[in-house]
């Protein structure tokens, strides 16, 4: 309704100026006419009584008689117009003159100069003043005249008008409301009634009942899209159903994989594990160094093949997990994990910094679980160091701080190239060998995958012997305790928390 209404505003409003100004235009030209004609007039018909007094004055002239002169002139005033009239002998004396009764100034004065001749001589002149007061009042009487013609010619080009856009805009403003009612009843939830139509009246122009036809057109088009979209819908439904129940075949299948790996495999290698140990303890004296070598290497492998296949039990449990969002202080659970590390090589010296809390928002279990395995990634690659460091943080700069909380594990060990990051986070990719630091491969891709079910993301920077930087971004969907700023050392495996290094 606004459109209509919009466009029966801007019709209005340009029929009125083309009006306004056309009647502006014919006013004023029908004025400078009207001056000039009676103007014309006017003096032409004073020019010719001033005429007929200059003849009249050439007798008095010719002899002096300013008494005859003076009757001559006074017979003016029976033509209001002329203001004054004088005669003049040749040397400028003034013989005779006239002056309209009850004096006052002329409006708009106009002279006229005319010779009074005898027999083919001048001897004298008429000068004669004119008031054109009588022209001003009969322009203005014209003019009052077209201002009413005017405005009566407006009053009719506004009926007009009206008329007009009532014509054009009733069509618009149905088809308008037909289309608002398409789109309410899409909008409400109900399914588009595309049924409804726009009838266009008998009276109506070509051009609206075209754009009727044509709306009427599209209405149809819709419709039968509208129908291959819902039967697309059904049948992507139908897919996604069927994908999603083969989907968790698939897992249960695999989790049916994962019991096998675990009870089946587990077996077996214990059992290679413990006859290789039963071997070198009871037969060491039988055996030669290089067969003791050869056993030792197996229960190595054996040993390495069951924390791959523990490895890789976690990373296939961290999809599975059910979770379970609440505050979590990382600095609280760092901590334990940090004691567990010391206490299997209590001779390193390594500062752990910790800050006094950490918050974020997650699930505890599985956040221990990437915690863990960050902090033994540290741990591991700062090994080779005399004073090594491990720090725990909040990287408030990298953060968006309205919607994620970000925070970071760093160490001053080994480091890495960056070029060759770019499959750091697959399952079985080291960017070291195996005789440098040991590992399967598994432990970053299980961190990866627990912040990407958090709906975070997990980024690196490192650099050859300067260390490593892992930063964690997690969603804060809800506000969190706050932190106290400033690192402290972590806990040590007999006190729970140590001021420097062990």
């Amino acid at each position: 309704m606004s459109t209509a209404n919009s466009l029966a505003r801007k019709i209005s409003r340009l029929v009125l100026l083309i009006s306004g100004m056309a009647l502006l235009c014919a006013s004023l030209i029908t004025s400078v006419v009207q001056y000039h004609t009676l103007s014309a007039g006017l003096t032409q018909a004073l020019r010719s009584l001033a005429a007929v007094t200059a003849y009249n004055s050439a007798s008095p002239s010719m002899f002096g008689d300013e008494r005859a002169a003076t009757e001559v002139l006074n017979a003016l005033r029976t033509t209001p117009d002329i203001l004054t009239a004088r005669l003049l002998l040749p040397n400028a004396q003034l013989l005779a003159q006239y002056r309209r009764p009850g004096g006052g100034a002329g409006v708009w004065p106009q002279q006229l100069t005319l010779p009074v001749m005898w027999q083919g001589e001048q001897v004298a002149q008429l000068v004669v003043e004119l008031d054109r007061a009588g022209l001003r009042n009969q322009l203005l009487r014209q003019l009052l005249v077209e201002l009413l013609t005017a405005l009566a010619a407006l009053t009719l080009a506004v009926v007009l008008a009206q008329r007009l856009i009532t014509h054009l805009t009733q069509p618009l403003l149905a088809l308008t409301q037909v289309a608002e009612r398409v789109g309410t009843i899409g909008i409400s939830g109900i399914k588009n009634n595309y049924a409804l139509r726009s009838l266009a009246a008998s009276g109506d122009d070509e051009e609206v009942a075209q754009l009727s036809r044509s709306f009427n057109a599209m209405l149809d088009r819709l419709a039968v899209q509208t129908d291959e979209l819902q039967q697309h819908k059904r049948l992507l439904e139908q897919r996604v159903a069927q994908r999603t129940a083969e989907l968790l075949q698939a897992n249960q299948a695999l989790q049916a994989f994962n019991y096998s790996v675990v009870h089946d495999l587990r077996a077996p290698l214990r059992g290679i594990d413990g006859w290789s140990l039963a071997l070198l303890e009871d037969y060491a004296t039988q055996l030669e160094p290089e067969a003791q070598t050869y056993l030792q290497r197996i229960r190595f492998d054996i040993q390495r093949m069951s924390q791959l296949i523990d490895d890789m039990l976690r990373l296939s449990k961290v999809s599975g997990t059910t979770m379970q969002l609440a505050p979590v202080d990382l600095v609280a659970l760092a901590g334990p994990i940090i004691a567990s590390l010391r206490s299997t090589q209590p001779q390193r010296q390594v500062d752990c910094l910790l800050p006094p809390h950490l918050w974020v928002q997650g699930d505890a279990p599985l956040l221990t679980i990437a915690l863990t395995n960050l902090l033994d990634n540290a741990w591991k690659f700062t090994s080779k160091l005399p004073q090594a460091q491990i720090e725990l943080g909040s990287a408030a700069a990298a953060a968006d701080q309205t919607s994620e909380t970000v925070f970071f594990v760093r160490d001053n060990g080994a480091g890495f190239d960056m070029a060759r990051a770019q499959n750091l986070f697959a399952p079985f990719q080291r960017l070291h060998s195996e005789q440098e630091f040991r590992g399967t491969g598994i432990g970053l891709a299980t961190v990866q995958r627990v912040i990407q079910r958090h709906g975070g993301r997990i980024w690196v920077e490192s650099a050859v012997d300067k260390g490593t930087t892992f930063f964690v971004a997690l969603p804060r969907v809800a506000p969190l305790p706050a932190a106290d700023a400033g690192p402290r050392a972590g806990p040590t495996p007999d006190s729970g928390q140590s001021a420097g290094s062990s």
